[in-house]
């Protein structure tokens, strides 16, 4: 078993721990779109999602995949791709003419996305608990490579694969959001040019270009509570 995994059990439900792991892309604060569309035909399914996606070492990996049996797939930075055949979290050095994001902050370690949408299945408003080391709301935004302890509530499927759903985030580390730019705004169009201080920023901030162009493939989310 790792460290930094726990895996605790309450009647049929469970609950997953993951201590003092960095993150990357965090949208804890308010939901963010989903990258899939809905069924239209679902009225209670979420069409937004609070989501971050956690880097942990291989022992973990090995303890979530096999003991855990966790419904969700890693990707080793630098080396595993997704179905496209591509490497999900590359390196620098793996970029085309260093087009996209680069995880070599994380490099050796393993990257899992974890998300909870933003509506329970009942229709009701979905909890999102973020907290700092003091236990009191962090209302910050959660920059990447800020080091982090994650709760996830799950439950068995019929596969006893366990289903995991995003509960508390408790930020250890703190590193500051900087944004997908600079504060400014240039619209030939409507013939403006705007530029704002930080504290003219908002939480809808994180969801404009902190989610930094799909720092993972829509596509292979798995199935999520």
């Amino acid at each position: 078993m790792s460290k930094n995994v726990v895996l605790k059990k309450d009647k049929k439900f469970e609950f997953l721990y993951l201590k003092n792991v960095p993150v990357f892309f965090a949208s804890v604060l308010e939901p963010k779109k989903k990258y899939s569309e809905p069924d239209p035909a679902d009225k209670n399914q979420s069409k937004r999602e609070y989501a971050l996606t956690a880097f942990v070492d291989d022992d973990a990996r090995e303890y979530l995949e096999d003991e855990v049996l966790i419904n969700k797939q890693l990707f080793k930075v630098g080396k595993d791709k997704n179905k496209k055949r591509k490497i999900k979290f590359p390196l620098e050095k793996q970029l085309k003419d260093g087009d996209g994001f680069s995880y070599d902050a994380v490099d050796g370690l393993n990257g899992i996305q974890l998300t909870l949408n933003e509506f329970t299945n009942s229709g009701k408003p979905a909890r999102m608990v973020v907290v700092g080391t003091d236990g009191k709301p962090f209302k910050e935004l959660v920059g990447n490579g800020s080091v982090c302890n994650i709760k996830c509530f799950g439950y068995r499927n019929r596969d006893d694969q366990l289903v995991v759903s995003l509960n508390i985030v408790q930020v250890v580390e703190h590193v500051p959001y900087e944004g997908g730019g600079s504060n400014k705004i240039v619209d030939d169009e409507l013939g403006i040019d705007v530029e704002f201080d930080d504290s003219e920023k908002t939480v809808n901030d994180e969801f404009d270009s902190g989610s930094e162009d799909a720092p993972f493939d829509p596509d292979e989310d798995d199935a999520d509570y």
